[in-house]
């Protein structure tokens, strides 16, 4: 996590235009420190890099409701789910969307789920549930395309999946996508959309640069960013990460 924030700061120095940092999902609660603090150290990781967005994935829901909106109110980035819902209004729990414009450019951000997420969890979420992650992101699409020079899907629904997507629904620029725990060495055209998955567990860092790219105009620059020990540890971050190992000790 120190060397990502050293990289992601890098790219924020390097680049001309407007810089978006999003996760894919199930990034908040896993490993045994993120799951002790539930998703504490993660979200306020997140928020001292400056993170953009975050999609809803298993790991946003390990620790139920309560615990999810907690986490939500603390994050200085839009948490994302289109699909996740409550039962008896059909609301969504979290964020469906988020629409930003940086430096004249607009682009709009839908999260999706996959539908099974919540399999085995149902006693930590009463009154919710998950849609079919298509209809709501078609839904959502339809409502932004208008308004977005870029249309992105930050999906926890797999590559497989993703590219459902891509063909069931027009206007889509990009995804990226998670859960398949697969690292794209080029996006993946589905038509004129881009599909993109950076692995898991936070080990790389996918930079897409989409400058000429809107709507199909061009190919989107990529690269993979790999996080080898000579990648500097961002002395924040390390403070960061010290503090709740003291708080949180791990065994004690």
């Amino acid at each position: 996590m120190a060397r990502r924030a050293s990289l992601i700061q890098r790219v924020r120095e390097e680049a001309e235009g407007p810089v978006l940092v999003l996760d894919a999902g199930n990034s908040l609660m896993g490993r045994p420190l993120a799951l002790a603090s539930e998703g504490r150290l993660l979200v306020e990781a997140m928020n001292e890099m400056g993170y953009d967005a975050l999609a809803v994935g298993p790991g946003e829901l390990a620790k139920g409701v309560d615990v999810l909106l907690e986490r939500a109110a603390e994050a200085e980035f839009a948490v994302l789910s289109a699909n996740l819902v409550w039962s008896e209004t059909g609301e969504p729990l979290v964020e469906p969307y988020t629409l930003w414009e940086r430096q004249g450019l607009r682009v709009a951000v839908i999260g999706a789920t996959f539908r099974e997420a919540l399999s085995g969890l149902e006693g930590l979420w009463p009154g919710v549930e998950l849609l079919d992650p298509v209809e709501r992101v078609a839904h959502y699409v339809g409502e932004l395309r208008p308004q977005a020079d870029v249309v992105i899907v930050l999906s926890h629904l797999g590559i497989h999946e993703d590219k459902a997507l891509a063909q069931a629904v027009e206007g889509i620029d990009i995804i990226i996508g998670g859960r398949s725990r697969q690292l794209t060495r080029a996006p993946e055209m589905v038509g004129s959309t881009a599909i993109t998955h950076a692995g898991f567990d936070g080990q790389w860092l996918v930079r897409l640069d989409i400058d000429g790219y809107v709507h199909a105009l061009g190919a989107p620059g990529y690269g993979i960013m790999n996080m080898p020990p000579n990648v500097p540890d961002d002395p924040a971050m390390v403070e960061l990460i010290e503090w709740y190992e003291r708080r949180y000790p791990i065994g004690d």
